[in-house]
């Protein structure tokens, strides 16, 4: 039985408010827009001279809500060669993610604090 609110009265557990949040985000519809390049390239460089992300900038255009990140990072997809490649450089097994990924984001900070990145 679902009451007013559309909760399950049979269930015999509780309802937690995280995995709510979590089904209202599954419904959500991730779009792409095919902009000039010229459009992109403005989006992006607003996004980070503002320090937001190119989504929240498009968000505002829009009119439409845009709320704070929660836990702002740069993410990047990676195949499972280079996971593997990536763990073997830090001499640590691929499965050992917290690991290799300390240790590759030390890598990403030690590469900006030394500026090798303007030369």
């Amino acid at each position: 039985m679902v009451d007013a609110q559309g909760n399950d009265t049979d269930s015999k557990t509780p309802t937690n408010p995280k995995w709510e949040k979590q089904k209202a985000a599954l419904k959500k519809v991730q779009i792409s827009f095919e902009l000039a390049q010229n459009v992109d390239q403005q989006i992006r460089i607003e996004a980070a001279q503002s320090g937001e992300s190119p989504s929240n900038i498009i968000r505002r255009v829009l009119g439409l809500t845009v709320s704070p990140p929660v836990r702002p990072r740069l993410g990047v997809s990676l195949s499972q060669q280079e996971i593997e490649n990536l763990a073997a450089h830090y001499n640590t097994d691929p499965k050992d993610r917290k690991t290799w990924m300390r240790n590759a984001a030390q890598t990403i900070h030690e590469y900006y604090k030394n500026e090798r990145h303007l030369k």
